[in-house]
């Protein structure tokens, strides 16, 4: 799923929200295991950068 995205939509940043199962998605920018509330704000803003936009 990662390798599709990043081929349609290479300025696209990739997270994966992952069971504790499955920890990390290949391909994927960010990986976050689940439930880590207090990690997905600041990594979707650490993926948009500072402008906050994806062109």
């Amino acid at each position: 799923m990662a390798a599709w995205l990043k081929g349609c939509y290479p300025k696209v940043p990739i997270i994966a929200l992952n069971s504790p199962a499955e920890p990390t998605l290949p391909g994927a920018d960010y990986n976050l295991e689940l439930p880590s509330n207090d990690a997905l704000l600041p990594t979707i803003a650490r993926a948009l950068g500072a402008g906050g936009n994806v062109d």
